[in-house]
């Protein structure tokens, strides 16, 4: 999984409080990190994230190649799609390009598809499932019945 570990793993600047003001830079790679007052000028949070990216805890679902995201994108509802764009910039800005929704739609036809040549999409068991059973009260029963569809 390392292997989409970028050279560079973090890179900070900011300027330090007053009365200083100097510029400070914070970058960790692989093998090293460059440091000068981490709490002082960046902030806890920065801080924490820093010791844990040296001890080899990675966010890699973030540093992971936008076309491996949207194919993993592609099997959630628009709703989870909506929620996972507010946890960091980077889904963000990928949950909003015009041309990531041009191919998730793409995607989406696609999984339509490969379910349809199965026999019955998801889509419609689960709506005969509901039809057949509307007073479900737990998940365990939502099983049952799911497997007696297949």
């Amino acid at each position: 999984m390392t292997s989409f570990l970028p050279n560079i793993l973090c890179e900070f600047g900011s300027q330090a409080p007053s009365p200083s003001k100097d510029f400070h830079y914070l970058i960790i790679v692989e093998t090293e990190v460059t440091t000068g007052q981490i709490k002082k000028v960046f902030g806890k949070e920065v801080l924490h994230y820093s010791l844990n990216l040296c001890q080899g805890k990675f966010d890699l679902l973030v540093r992971m190649p936008d076309n491996i995201l949207l194919q993993i994108f592609s099997f959630l509802h628009l709703d989870d799609i909506e929620q996972l764009s507010k946890t960091c910039r980077k889904f963000q800005k990928l949950c909003s390009n015009e041309e990531v929704w041009e191919k998730f739609g793409a995607l989406q036809d696609k999984h339509t598809f490969d379910a349809k040549k199965i026999g019955i999409t998801i889509c419609k068991k689960l709506q005969l499932s509901t039809k057949m059973q509307p007073n479900r009260s737990s998940h365990r029963e939502d099983r049952q019945h799911f497997s007696k569809l297949n």
